[in-house]
């Protein structure tokens, strides 16, 4: 029995490290200026890097997006169940933060998307994480 326990601890191991290596990876969005889709995904808010002005922000990407071509018009929109989202995009003309604010509610950003890579995270301006869901639409 002891020498099943031995074998059994190494596969439970490589479990839950394959599983934590596999969810701490970003999703990838892709949007072509064809896409008329609305494009979701979930997760959790915050982290543990503190950003220079976008507050606390996870070490990778919640979400990555690949814009193909150039897209003239898109919205970016977080809803967060509880807590003070923040949106921050690291992409090819720079990186970009966006706070919640009265009007608005949720962290938003819309505009002309260039052709490139955008790295996605939702940080909070507070302590704690919160589910969030992210809207991509056109």
């Amino acid at each position: 029995m002891r020498f099943a326990r031995l074998l059994a601890l190494p596969a439970l191991a490589a479990l839950v490290v394959g599983g934590t290596t596999a969810a701490a990876r970003a999703e990838t969005l892709t949007v072509s200026p064809s896409s008329s889709e609305t494009l979701t995904a979930s997760g959790r808010s915050g982290g543990s890097v503190a950003s220079d002005n976008c507050g606390v922000i996870a070490q990778s990407p919640n979400q990555t997006l690949r814009v193909t071509e150039r897209v003239n018009r898109m919205k970016l929109q977080v809803r967060a169940q509880g807590g003070q989202p923040t949106l921050l995009v690291r992409g090819p003309e720079g990186e970009f933060c966006a706070l919640a604010s009265e009007f608005s509610g949720g962290p938003q950003m819309s505009g002309i998307w260039q052709a490139g890579t955008y790295r996605i995270y939702v940080g909070e301006q507070g302590q704690g994480s919160h589910p969030y869901t992210l809207r991509l639409s056109r």
